[in-house]
């Protein structure tokens, strides 16, 4: 599992059968600090992320396989929003943790409004 951030969606007129009525996102891979890293790539959303959004990503598609088939292309899949990430601190005897806030365009939103 990573974290990453939503940089936009795919539109897809012809797809794989098992992908057809799932949203397809082009995700970036993050880093701690919260700076990306790597080239883009597509995942699978069923969470309804939001551009911009930082979510938690997973490899492993087993979820994913036994709602829509074993024969899915798909490999990566939100696995969570994101609405803040706690980094632990190097130890020192005056530093506990810190908390690193990543830009999150639900920041404030409503439940309705992260869940619609």
């Amino acid at each position: 599992m990573f974290l990453a951030r939503i940089d936009g969606t795919v539109t897809s007129t012809v797809k794989h059968q098992t992908l057809a009525g799932l949203r397809l996102l082009i995700g970036q891979r993050l880093e701690a600090d919260g700076s990306s890293t790597g080239d883009p790539f597509i995942l699978v959303d069923t969470f309804g992320a939001r551009l911009g959004a930082t979510v938690l990503v997973t490899t492993e598609n087993e979820p994913l396989r036994n709602s829509v088939g074993n024969t899915t292309p798909a490999r990566l899949l939100v696995a969570g929003l994101v609405d803040q990430v706690y980094q632990e601190a190097p130890r020192s005897p005056s530093v506990v943790g810190q908390a690193i806030r990543l830009p999150s365009p639900l920041a404030g939103a409503t439940a309705k409004e992260r869940h619609p």
